[in-house]
């Protein structure tokens, strides 16, 4: 038979990948005449296609492994659980768990005043409004103050919270970037009766429901309208004296969309009710004339947003 010189030029990943999908063993200096059979050139073919195809499939493995990868990466976040969830608005339910064992409730838990509003950006991160009551432990009850969101454990940095307040200037709302949303919840530290307090706040993401997508908010809504009737008001001195004086400014938006009030200044004798809007002018005030500035506020609803306006109320006691 005539010997021939046969360089073949393979990888080791080519090399593992035919002598684990073929009977061929090593060719060893032993072996000579076999060796020639082996490498002759039908062999040369049979070994040529069965080494790329064990490459093909071992490129076809390593983009398994890729495609795998990206998908654990575009589940990630939303709890413990990964809960999917696109971008949008929802409502969401939140706790308050003890700091050092979430799976009992913290003492002040009864602040939350019911679920929290969650906005999901496209890049994955969440923000999210809570609203909140007074906390009532035993015969004691007052508003947590001072809320912070921890970065991370309890030992990790803080940072405050936006908020916003009723008209006493006691906190009904906190707002916060969440800052791992793979987690089922953040820590917390809020001011209760005069103590400064650690909490662990839970998300529920599985409760989520979708109210609103970003193609929907995006929709050019019209500023709403709102009229005042009433900005002046006469009051006998002789009525006051009797008892307190109540009317209403008489407030209308053509959005319909639900309205609040809330005194910013003025007088402390003219008080305002922040969901009726009737004003409260006290027994025994003085004669003189009176002003407080109001805001008036209008939700959002339908194509509507949201709007505000500001007036000023003048009462004059004679």
């Amino acid at each position: 038979m005539k010997r021939k010189n046969l360089w073949i030029k393979i990888s080791a990943c080519t090399m593992a990948a035919f002598l684990a999908t073929t009977s061929v063993a090593p060719v060893y200096a032993t072996e000579s005449a076999f060796a020639e059979d082996v490498f002759s050139d039908s062999a040369e073919d049979e070994f040529g296609s069965e080494a790329a195809t064990a490459e093909v499939e071992f490129a076809d493995e390593i983009v398994s492994v890729d495609e795998a990868s990206e998908v654990l990466a575009a589940q990630a976040g939303f709890g413990t659980a990964n809960t999917e969830l696109k971008a949008g608005t929802y409502k969401v339910t939140v706790s308050l768990k003890n700091a050092t064992d979430p799976s009992k409730d913290s003492m002040a838990g009864s602040c939350i005043a019911g679920a929290a509003t969650m906005v999901i950006a496209a890049d994955g991160s969440a923000k999210i409004t809570v609203p909140l009551t007074s906390v009532s432990v035993g015969p004691m009850t007052a508003f947590a103050s001072d809320w912070q969101i921890y970065k991370g454990g309890l030992d990790a940095e803080k940072t405050a919270a936006e908020y916003t307040t009723d008209e006493s200037g006691n906190v009904n709302s906190i707002t916060f970037t969440v800052p791992d949303t793979s987690a089922d919840g953040v820590y917390v530290n809020m001011s209760t009766m005069m103590h400064s307090n650690d909490a662990f706040m839970k998300i529920e993401y599985a409760t989520a429901q979708l109210t609103s997508t970003p193609a929907e908010e995006s929709v050019k809504k019209t500023a709403p309208t709102i009229k005042v009737k009433t900005t002046a008001k006469n009051i006998k001195y002789t009525t006051l004296k009797k008892k307190a004086q109540v009317f209403t400014m008489g407030a209308t938006v053509n959005s319909k969309g639900k309205l609040t009030y809330k005194k910013l200044s003025g007088s402390s004798a003219i008080t305002i009710n922040s969901t009726t809007g009737k004003l409260t002018v006290k027994k025994g005030v003085k004669k003189g004339t009176y002003k407080a500035k109001i805001k008036i506020s209008a939700a959002a609803k339908g194509n509507y947003k949201a709007g505000s306006k500001t007036v000023t109320v003048t009462v004059k006691v004679k």
